[in-house]
């Protein structure tokens, strides 16, 4: 199979329209990724640059810097990509802002925020308090009831009858 380029002019005003959408990062640390999508809106094909710029909660985190995007990107044509993030903190809530450009077209904007934790050591962490905490919960409730039936005051014995008043020892006649 073989496959030829043809490039044609189409009489008409030309439109380079380039958005950035669906915004998300997976993991965190050097393994964090990028994933979003061009969607190329114009009539002209687009040749795509990517910036990203990262704002944590301790200040501004190493993003990327304009880079070109290894793809040629169609009229009409939509591309789901990902990228390498290997600046992104291990531990800090991120806003994240992309910014897509291509000769002839607007600046294109996303933004997203996601919380960085990382997935090893903190997991197994964050499992092990809790799990402690429950334990000392439950100790703490078992030891509060045995302490509140210790100390409930012994009930007398119920009686069939009442018992029967005792003589009284005047010697007064009665």
């Amino acid at each position: 199979m073989a496959a030829v380029r043809v490039h044609l002019r189409v009489g008409g005003p030309t439109l380079a329209a380039l958005t950035v959408e669906d915004v998300a990062v997976h993991g965190s640390g050097g393994s964090a990724v990028i994933r979003y999508v061009l969607v190329n809106r114009g009539n002209v094909a687009l040749a795509p640059e990517l910036a990203v710029r990262a704002e944590g909660r301790f200040g501004e985190v190493p993003g990327r810097a304009a880079h070109a995007v290894p793809v040629e990107l169609l009229p009409g044509r939509r591309v789901e990509l990902s990228e390498p993030w290997p600046g992104a903190p291990a531990l800090d809530r991120v806003a994240l802002t992309l910014t897509a450009t291509a000769p002839g077209a607007a600046p294109a904007t996303a933004r997203a925020s996601a919380w960085l934790l990382p997935g090893g050591t903190a997991a197994r962490l964050g499992a092990g308090l809790l799990a402690l905490g429950t334990l000392a919960t439950a100790g703490l409730l078992l030891v509060r009831t045995r302490r509140t039936r210790r100390e409930r005051p012994a009930e007398p014995p119920a009686t069939a009858a009442a018992p029967a008043p005792e003589p009284e020892l005047t010697g007064a006649s009665r």
